[in-house]
């Protein structure tokens, strides 16, 4: 201990010591041992401070004398290390004089473990020891250090022990660096300009406060940048030479002030400093300035020095003198905050950096639609690429917003330059997102269907105003869209009354890549009438609706075809599902979804079977239609919203269909395309509305529980276009 801190704790301690060594009684013992930890405790405390303020000096002091730098901007690191030692808001008590109460507080508070003498003996008014203390010398003591001249707790008495200590770390500074109040002018702003950590955003204004309270310290109340050191009401100049005529505050020319009914029992080097009772203090200027100012804490070894309390420096023994070694720029502390896309290193200077580390992503956020990015430092999750893979939520892919769906097919009549007409005109698909109907992004979308005859690929065209036209269905196998049109070139006249001998029907099929096949060909079957829908199992065959002929089988690749069903004569959309054949018209008996025959028949002589409860007379106008699972199934109906127009949900109960409700809030016609996803527990129903020109594609979000949800829009087709069929898109 250096002799000024061992001169203020032995002011702290000398009022007791004595009494505590009279007697063995264990008020006493308990008082004996809170002395030497109060003693160790101060001991530690001014070591500790006095060699954070010395750190930042001593790397001050390298750059502005050594380097002869102009700033102290390379010190700054490390003296907000040291400075933060003294001050941390953070309440963790890892600050020096948090560590010093809970020393003092654990050795000497009563109720602690151990701990048998009591407030007053510890304050001089008890009666648990044999000997009381002077409570009158003991409170003018503390008013030395800016009591209140009355001590009347043990966080009182505790903030006297620590104005002290704080007393001789000002005066060993003031002596070890007459230049300490410039240095720490100079390094301040260097301080304030660094970014704190994120994970501790106090730790440059706590520095910065605990650097302004030392030096306030030091500086006095003048603030002139003379060292001119109060403590309490006393002045301590820095210590000078000694005057030949001034003497000495050795204990051979210091008297004791110590009062008369407390024994001294300081050691014979250590000259007491207790006030008097009148509390003016017993040393005059010229004694103080006889203090020889202790030197750096001496050492064997490292291990003797106070710690850094910085793991980007560490303590160093060098000719018996402690010092301080500073770790590499650059190395990784251990303290990060994983995902913050920075790296908490050391600055090379004692102190601690944070640098930016794109490496260290944030944690995945659960979203497969989003990335886990660091840009410049900054962590984010930005939307994944619109059509990246995902499999949450039933989707399959992502939309340009982040959330994992699914994406269909939309069959579009018209490309906006005429009125749609009776003439042929060219046909579109686009493929849009069922979260927000956006276009994905495929760079072939929307996918022109030929309009010019290439190699064995035909044309694919349909009427603008063939309002049964342009049904499209997804295989079974999931690969291909399918739609039936025209071999006829765009505006060829009255294009349904053509022989399909002159004007063959088409069954196209097109994958998930666009690749587009129109080259099945039906030259006989359909003739003067229209070709509405095709279907196939695994794009090896076509199964094709028309106003007449019913449904034609025909194999892909192929030119002719073989009529399988009679009954009904006009059929409107055929489709596949759980391996069976399906059909629906509007003809006799046939107002419903019907099986044609059993699978996937490819002979004529086939029959249809309406499902059994689904309407057989005349009113309802079905056209496509979805299965959800065996027992739900969503037809299409494009009469007016009055007559039961919408979209029918139907429901399977043992072998029975019944008309659970029919979806039309929010529409102000029926619906003719329609497609269903499961999402979850809900189901999103798509269907075109029954418009004769641009009309809109809804979604219906079926949860089993509101009968009427609310229709909301998701694209409306441009003016002099329309939209027919719609189909999940094919992977």
């Amino acid at each position: 201990m250096t002799k000024i801190a061992s001169t203020i704790v032995g002011c702290a301690t000398l009022l007791w010591s004595t009494t505590v060594m009279a007697t063995l009684a264990p008020p006493a013992t308990s008082l004996n041992t809170c002395q030497n930890a109060v003693k160790a405790a101060m001991a530690s405390f001014v070591a500790n401070k006095v060699t954070a303020i010395g750190g930042c000096l001593q790397a001050v002091s390298t750059q502005v004398v050594k380097n002869n730098a102009v700033d102290a901007h390379a010190a700054a690191g490390v003296c907000v290390a040291q400075f933060r030692r003294l001050n941390d808001s953070r309440g963790l008590n890892k600050q020096l004089s948090d560590k010093l109460k809970v020393t003092v507080t654990k050795k000497c508070a009563p109720g602690q473990p151990g701990v048998t003498h009591t407030l007053g003996d510890l304050l001089g008014s008890g009666a648990g020891v044999s000997q009381a203390l002077d409570a009158d010398a003991l409170n003018a003591w503390c008013s030395h250090y800016g009591g209140d001249g009355s001590i009347d707790s043990l966080q009182e008495w505790i903030d006297c022990l620590t104005a002290a200590a704080e007393c001789a770390v000002d005066s060993i500074i003031a002596s070890q660096y007459p230049r300490a109040l410039e240095w720490l002018n100079l390094v301040k702003p260097s301080m304030q300009a660094l970014s704190p950590p994120v994970a501790d955003p106090a730790k440059i204004s706590d520095a910065v406060a605990s650097l302004d309270a030392v030096k306030a310290a030091i500086d006095g109340p003048d603030n002139d940048n003379i060292v001119s050191i109060q403590c309490g009401g006393s002045q301590v100049s820095p210590p000078t030479a000694t005057p030949s005529n001034t003497p000495t505050n050795t204990p051979s020319n210091t008297p004791t002030n110590t009062p008369s009914n407390t024994p001294t029992n300081t050691p014979s080097n250590t000259p007491t400093l207790t006030p008097n009772p009148t509390n003016t203090p017993t040393t005059t200027p010229s004694e103080t300035s006889a203090i020889t100012p202790p030197a750096t804490p001496g050492c064997s070894l490292p291990s003797d020095c106070p710690p850094t309390g910085s793991e980007c420096s560490t303590a160093t023994c060098a000719a018996g003198q402690c010092g301080i070694s500073f770790v590499s720029a650059g190395t990784a502390t251990s303290s990060q905050t994983p995902g913050d896309c920075m790296q908490n290193q050391c600055d090379g200077a004692g102190g601690t950096t944070s640098v930016v580390d794109n490496a260290d992503v944030p944690a995945d956020d659960g979203n497969q639609c989003t990335n886990e990015v660091c840009t410049v430092g900054v962590p984010s999750h930005p939307v994944a690429a619109a059509r990246t893979v995902c499999n949450q939520n039933g989707g399959t892919l992502c939309d340009d917003a982040g959330v994992c769906t699914n994406s269909v097919q939309i069959v579009r009549v018209g490309d906006g330059s005429a009125a749609l007409s009776t003439a042929a005109t060219a046909v579109f698909l686009e493929e849009r997102f069922v979260s927000n109907g956006a276009l994905v992004p495929t760079g072939h979308n929307p996918l022109a269907l030929p309009t010019t005859v290439n190699g064995g690929n035909a044309r694919l065209t349909l009427t603008g105003s063939g309002t049964s036209e342009g049904a499209l269905a997804l295989s079974a196998d999931g690969h291909y869209v399918t739609l039936a049109g025209y071999d006829a070139a765009s505006g060829t006249a009255s294009v349904s009354s053509s022989t399909s001998a002159t004007v063959n029907r088409i069954a196209g099929r097109v994958d998930a890549s666009g690749a587009i096949d129109t080259s099945t060909r039906i030259n006989a079957l359909i003739s003067t009438n229209s070709p509405r829908s095709a279907v196939t199992d695994d794009g090896t065959r076509f199964w094709v609706s028309g106003s007449t002929n019913g449904v034609v089988y025909i194999p892909f690749g192929t030119t002719g075809g073989t009529s399988i069903l009679a009954t009904p004569a006009s059929v409107r959309v055929v489709d596949i599902f759980a391996g069976q054949l399906f059909g629906t018209a509007q003809s006799g008996t046939f107002t419903n979804v019907f099986t044609i025959g059993t699978g996937l028949p490819t002979t004529s002589g086939t029959t249809a079977t309406s499902l059994p409860g689904m309407p057989t007379t005349a009113g309802p106008s079905p056209y496509g239609y979805a299965f959800v699972g065996s027992n739900v199934l969503y037809v299409a109906d494009d009469r007016t919203i009055a007559s039961g127009g919408g979209v029918q949900k139907w429901t399977l109960a043992g072998s029975t269909w019944s008309l659970a409700t029919t979806f039309k809030s929010g529409i102000s016609a029926g619906t003719r395309g329609v497609a269903a996803v499961v999402t979850g527990s809900t189901t999103t129903v798509l269907a075109t509305v029954a418009a004769a020109s641009a009309n809109a594609v809804v979604t219906f979000i079926d949860d089993g529980l509101n009968l009427n949800p609310s229709a909301t829009v998701i694209a409306t087709a441009p003016t002099n276009t329309v939209y027919r069929g719609v189909a999940l898109s094919p992977d």
